[in-house]
C-alpha cells in the first residue's frame, strides 16, 4: 500500500483488511485497488463540497445552515471570517472558555501586539463571551518571543513573565460572531 493511501485511510477513520487470494474472486491486490478506487472517489466528492461538509459530524444552527465540522467532544472546525478556525460550541452556540488565555510578545515586557499559538491552517480559536471569536490572525509564523502572560477578557494582559522561545504564532485577531447569523439550538447531523 502505497503512503498516500494509507494516509486518506487514516483521515477517513477507515480499517483495510486483505484477504487470500483463495477467499475473493481477484485476489487481495484487485481488492484493495477497487477499495482504493472507491475511497479516491470518496475523497474526490468530499473535496468538491463546500467548507463544512466532509468528513465528520456536521454541526448546523436551528436555520439548518452549517456552523462547522465536529472534531472532538465538544471542538469544531469552522470556516469563520475566511480562515478555518476550532473553536468550543455546545448547543447554546460558542462557548466561553476560562477567564484567560495565555498570549506571547516579541518584547521583554508583554508590551505591543498580542501572539496566539497556531497551526498554518487552522487556527485555534476561543471566546470570552460567546459573541467575539479570538484566535491567531495573519500572518502565522515561526517568531522568537521574549515575554508571556495571561490575556483577560478586558483586553489586557497579566501575569507577565520574560521567556524566550520559537514557536508558531499569529497576531491576536477578533470576529465578531452576530455577523453570521447563527440560531441555537446548535445540533449534529450526519454529512
Amino acid at each position: 500500500m502505497r503512503i498516500q493511501e494509507t494516509v486518506i485511510y487514516l483521515l477517513l477513520g477507515l480499517t483495510l483488511s486483505v484477504t487470500p487470494s483463495s477467499a475473493q474472486g481477484g485476489g487481495p491486490q484487485s481488492n484493495l485497488n477497487a477499495r482504493v478506487t472507491s475511497l479516491e472517489q470518496r475523497v474526490a466528492a468530499l473535496e468538491a463540497q463546500p467548507p463544512g461538509g466532509g468528513i465528520g459530524l456536521v454541526v448546523v444552527d436551528a436555520l439548518d445552515q452549517v456552523v462547522g465540522i465536529q472534531v472532538g467532544e465538544a471542538d469544531t472546525i469552522s470556516f469563520i471570517g475566511g480562515r478555518w478556525v476550532e473553536a468550543t460550541i455546545d448547543t447554546n452556540g460558542f462557548v466561553p472558555q476560562s477567564p484567560s488565555r495565555q498570549v506571547w510578545f516579541t518584547s521583554s515586557d508583554c508590551t505591543g501586539t498580542a501572539l496566539l499559538n497556531s497551526l498554518d491552517i487552522v487556527r485555534s480559536g476561543f471566546t470570552f463571551d460567546g459573541q467575539i471569536l479570538q484566535f491567531a490572525g495573519d500572518p502565522v509564523s515561526i517568531v522568537t518571543s521574549n515575554s508571556s502572560g495571561q490575556l483577560l477578557p478586558n483586553g489586557t494582559t497579566t501575569g507577565c513573565q520574560q521567556s524566550v522561545s520559537s514557536r508558531k504564532l499569529g497576531p491576536l485577531a477578533q470576529f465578531d460572531l452576530s455577523t453570521l447569523g447563527l440560531v441555537t439550538p446548535f445540533r449534529i447531523t450526519p454529512p
